[in-house]
């Protein structure tokens, strides 16, 4: 009990200071207004996401609106599962909590509870659920491994938990903490809340296009922060650093070799890290390429079930994306060789070394993985699926969400797009019976039309305002 009070001292500094303001961040991310908009819900609120992201920022965020709108200090618990101190005790959650609520609490008040990586108590579910039925606090409760958290939230928590998504930051959001903020008009793909809005993005991306002098006045504000998006990644600390070798050390100290030597072996039961870590090194060098289980287990000598799992531990940790590929029916879709991308620009310069603007052929890969891990990220939260096709062509992305049409996307990050560039995205317009598709290019903004359909050409920083 001693070490519960200690640590639970150091985390609630609100329990003893008068001033409402915490000496965090300012700038709020979009999920910030998602989770307000969800305080009076009874259900908990359930934060998934990649390590590094802002989670922790993201409840202290909270926290700190709270005490500002008049909750008492008192009523609000923070504790993190992570903590060395609790790592022996016996169901932490519920200690931590037993003791906030006899020795801190006003009891006959709401009570909010945040419970940062959650997952590193083995029965969290069943701790929040005892919690929930008895006390009815309102639960904020994050987690970096996304398939644990979720299938163990819906094993015991059906009902009680609504499920968000906080990945590196959009364009935009790196814009604004930099104190940058990019002002534009362009509507987001996705909702606050989780609508699906492709005709309203590409209407005013047609719009901006017929508007030049706007146009350029918003590329110009934005390439600049579009470069040092793609050498920092979407990481919060990468916009703030100034030592971009150092920055890139950390994220392989703090998130690459965490998660694999640490994360993912404690929590999944990993034996192998040597295989692990070579599958994770090879998704980094061969991001957006083709994969089989059975050729990898081949090359990393190991067996394909140990492959499968571990991609299966990879992705569920959110540092690899993994892209089926696009097929009429599910059948096809799981039979097929899958595409895979490592989570982050920043992920993948802190294994190949700073990116250099000039070589072209790795700007290429880079914008492709950009792309991709950005829709990934920011179009999963409202239940969009994301695929590449393949045929006698290829399209690097399709989206598609329940009761829409599919949308095609191929990134060509070149200054010159030609004819023979956009076959793959006209042969599967042609076969779909789709009449839109993107390129996303260097440079180029015009639109194509043909008999088959209308292709857009958008440079991507410009889509990625939407994203």
């Amino acid at each position: 009990m001693e070490k519960i009070q200690q640590v639970l001292f150091i985390r609630n500094p609100w329990w003893f200071e008068q001033k409402s303001d915490m000496d965090i961040p300012q700038t709020k991310r979009k999920l910030f207004f998602t989770l307000q908009e969800n305080l009076q819900d009874e259900r908990g609120l359930q934060i998934v996401g990649l390590r590094r992201t802002g989670k922790t920022t993201l409840l202290m965020q909270v926290i700190n609106a709270l005490l500002k709108d008049g909750v008492a200090s008192r009523q609000i618990l923070y504790l993190s599962a992570d903590s060395v101190e609790l790592r022996n005790v016996e169901h932490p959650i519920i200690a931590c909590f037993q003791y906030f609520y006899e020795e801190i609490a006003r009891q006959d008040e709401k009570i909010y509870l945040f419970i940062d990586e959650a997952h590193f108590s083995s029965t969290w579910a069943q701790e929040v659920k005892n919690l929930w039925d008895v006390f009815h606090p309102k639960i904020f409760v994050t987690g970096s491994s996304t398939l644990r958290l979720l299938r163990e939230s819906r094993e015991s928590l059906v009902g009680r938990m609504r499920s968000f998504y906080l990945g590196p930051l959009s364009l935009t959001e790196f814009s604004e903490m930099g104190g940058e903020p990019i002002e534009h008009n362009i509507p987001s793909l996705i909702t606050t809340s989780g609508a699906f809005k492709p005709d309203d993005f590409k209407a005013m991306l047609l719009t901006l296009k017929n508007d030049p002098v706007q146009y350029e006045k918003l590329k110009r504000l934005t390439k600049p922060i579009f470069h040092q998006y793609l050498l920092r990644g979407g990481f919060p600390e990468g916009v703030f650093t100034e030592n971009l070798n150092r920055y890139l050390l950390d994220i392989r100290e703090d998130i690459i070799d965490r998660v694999l030597y640490k994360d993912i072996p404690e929590l999944f039961g990993v034996r192998d890290r040597r295989v692990l870590y070579d599958l994770f090194v090879f998704t980094v060098y061969n991001s957006g390429n083709l994969f089989s289980f059975n050729s990898l287990a081949q090359t990393l000598g190991a067996k394909t079930d140990t492959i499968s799992n571990y991609i299966q531990y990879l992705a569920a940790s959110d540092v690899i994306a993994v892209l089926p590929k696009y097929a009429r029916t599910v059948e096809g879709t799981l039979r097929t060789q899958k595409k895979v991308y490592v989570a982050d620009v920043a992920i993948r310069n802190a294994l190949l070394g700073q990116l250099d603007m000039a070589d072209t052929e790795r700007l290429s890969r880079e914008a492709e993985l950009l792309a991709s891990t950005r829709l990934h990220f920011s179009t999963r939260p409202a239940g969009v699926e994301l695929f590449y096709w393949r045929n006698r062509y290829e399209v690097d992305l399709v989206l598609r969400a329940l009761g829409t049409y599919p949308i095609p996307l191929e990134v060509k990050y070149k200054s010159d797009i030609s004819t023979a560039d956009i076959k793959g995205l006209l042969n599967f317009m042609e076969r779909e019976k789709v009449e839109m598709g993107y390129v996303l290019t260097r440079n180029e903004f015009r639109v194509e039309t043909s008999e088959i359909g209308e292709v857009l050409l958008v440079p991507l920083w410009l889509f990625l305002l939407g994203l």
